[in-house]
């Protein structure tokens, strides 16, 4: 009788074991059709919408490793409008505070691309051809390359999930010179320039405001 108490034993054992597997199994359709409802939840856009938050401009010394400026020190207040304007086209409406002089306000107007998953893509408004222009003009640095330069501007590519608004460009510029404008790329915050390839990173950092 011992090895049928024994053979009882360890089917009793596997029959536990396959109810917990047919339990767990009955739970995780659950679970991955949740997680792909919303990794393909639809983002509509029928009313414009406000978002309010931050633009960040952050710059590394790759030779050096080291961060120039973080986006944490050098970015603006931003208010902004997002409107649909017909299948995949919206219009971005920007309004920038410098946080280091609020009397320095930017207004720019964006056309941009976003999926009905919520992709984003758009370029730096630049109708006079002059964006990166004033780009060197106040950092002293000439953009060479990277997945954000495309016909002499800056291309963005983020997400909108219907809260959150982010988006950033990436690309690779050289200083030649000390910059005239803002205080991180000239003297007496530098005392030689930067030697080596200069990263930046610009990004949109928004929400949906609820006031």
């Amino acid at each position: 009788m011992k090895p049928l108490k024994i053979l009882f034993i360890k089917m009793c054992g596997l029959l536990l074991l396959m109810f917990f597997a047919f339990a767990c199994t009955q739970d995780d359709p659950v679970t991955l059709n949740h997680f792909n409802t919303e990794l393909n939840k639809k983002v509509t856009v029928k009313e414009p919408i406000f978002l309010k938050g931050t633009t960040h401009f952050t710059s590394y010394a790759l030779k050096e490793h080291r961060v120039i400026v973080s986006g944490d020190e050098n970015f603006f207040y931003c208010d902004a409008i997002l409107t649909h304007v017909g299948g995949q086209n919206y219009i971005l409406e920007t309004t920038e505070r410098f946080a280091l002089d609020l009397q320095k306000v930017r207004k720019l107007t964006w056309q941009v691309k976003m999926t009905p998953s919520g992709h984003l893509s758009f370029s730096w408004p630049d109708p006079d051809g002059v964006h990166l222009k004033k780009f060197e003009f106040l950092t002293g640095c000439i953009p060479y390359g990277g997945p954000g330069i495309n016909e002499g501007t800056n291309d963005y590519k983020g997400s909108f999930n219907g809260k959150y608004f982010h988006a950033e460009t990436h690309f690779m510029a050289k200083q030649v010179r000390f910059g005239d404008g803002v205080p991180f790329y000239k003297p007496p915050r530098l005392t030689e320039l930067i030697e080596g390839p200069i990263r930046f990173e610009f990004s949109f950092e928004l929400e949906v405001d609820s006031n």
